[in-house]
């Protein structure tokens, strides 16, 4: 993913009478990107549009020297807009083709995790579906005690479409991995970490602790690590 590439395609933040995803630069260096689309920061068209606008601010600005991607309120991301579901099917297989929501999806995924700035996900709650990926594009990920994390779209009949079954199991081991994606069980904060898919529950304010994290650690994009191997798998 090329941030200098996409600097001209950037829309003018004035055309936008609502942004769904806002930053804001701390005294310390961290940009922070907060997702504010009630009631569950769902990932909706407008939210992933202002995503895809507003993370190369904070990717291209040099005051910025790590970053912190959060959600506003009392869910850190609540997964795919549901109601954008029937637009897609109403649409047919060639319109989606020509314009498919979940590759702009995966291009947002794809932009957080090749960030050459640390990228931390503030887990201020649960994340779940396409918010448990937007926090795997993360590099690392510190969630709040009563946090948790998983893929309850099974239960819909759906598995997840915006590379969480690449990037899971290369954090956690193979059988819980499989067990998240297939069974849509999630998991606590405390289990999360446990298995390797956060890598700190915060003891006070969750973005603060994100945020020196990032500035304590290098870039390390799951997508470049190896999947866990095992001998078992459920």
């Amino acid at each position: 993913f090329s941030f200098k590439a996409r600097t001209a395609d950037l829309v003018p933040l004035s055309l936008f009478e609502i942004m769904p995803a806002s930053i804001s630069v701390r005294p310390d260096g961290v940009g922070v990107l907060t997702m504010d689309s009630p009631p569950v920061n769902s990932l909706g068209t407008e939210l992933v549009t202002s995503m895809k606008q507003e993370f190369p601010q904070l990717v291209q600005d040099p005051k910025v020297k790590a970053i912190v991607i959060t959600g506003k309120g009392p869910m850190f991301c609540g997964g795919a807009e549901i109601t954008e579901f029937a637009i897609m099917v109403a649409m047919g297989p060639e319109k989606m083709k020509e314009n498919n929501p979940v590759a702009a999806l995966s291009e947002m995924m794809d932009m957080i995790d090749a960030s050459p700035k640390t990228t931390v996900a503030a887990i201020n709650g649960p994340a779940l579906g396409g918010g448990c990926e937007v926090s795997l594009a993360c590099h690392y990920r510190v969630a709040d005690a009563k946090a948790s994390v998983g893929f309850p779209e099974v239960n819909l009949g759906l598995l997840p479409g915006a590379q969480g079954t690449q990037r899971l199991p290369r954090v956690a081991p193979l059988p819980t991995a499989m067990q998240m994606i297939l069974q849509g069980k999630p998991l606590k904060a405390d289990a999360a970490r446990k298995n390797g898919i956060i890598d700190a529950v915060a003891k006070k304010d969750v973005i603060e602790e994100a945020a020196e994290w990032a500035l304590s650690h290098p870039p390390a994009p799951i997508s470049k690590r190896e999947v866990h191997k095992t001998n078992r798998f459920m």
